[in-house]
C-alpha cells in the first residue's frame, strides 16, 4: 500500500488494486502507513469493493479505518449512510460516533 493515494497518484494504486483482484479471490488492504488521502482514493476502494462482490471475491481492510480516513470517510459524506456491510468494512463493525 502506497503512503500517499491522491488524484497525482491513483492510477497507479487503482491498477495494484485490479492486479490484486485478479491474481487472487481475498485482497487485504493495509492502511496502517497511508499518510495521505483524497475522495479519489475513497472511490477506488469502493469501486474495488463493487468489482469483488460481483466477481464471488473479497476485498477487507487489514485493520478499522484510521482517525484520517475515517475524517475524509466523514467529509464526503459516507459515515452519514453507511450500509450494515459498510461498517463493517470501514470501522469493523464499530459505528461512528
Amino acid at each position: 500500500m502506497p503512503r500517499t493515494v491522491t488524484l497525482s497518484s491513483v492510477a497507479a494504486f487503482a491498477q495494484d488494486v485490479r492486479h490484486h483482484l485478479s491474481q487472487h479471490d481475498c485482497v487485504t488492504l493495509d492502511l496502517e502507513h497511508l499518510v495521505e488521502a483524497d475522495l479519489s482514493f475513497i472511490q477506488i476502494v469502493c469501486a474495488a469493493r463493487d468489482h469483488a462482490r460481483h466477481h464471488d471475491k473479497t476485498i477487507r481492510l487489514a485493520q478499522p479505518a484510521s482517525a484520517a480516513v475515517k475524517s475524509l470517510l466523514s467529509r464526503a459524506g459516507f459515515l452519514d449512510a453507511l450500509s450494515p456491510d459498510d461498517v463493517e468494512f470501514w470501522l469493523d463493525g464499530e459505528v461512528a460516533q
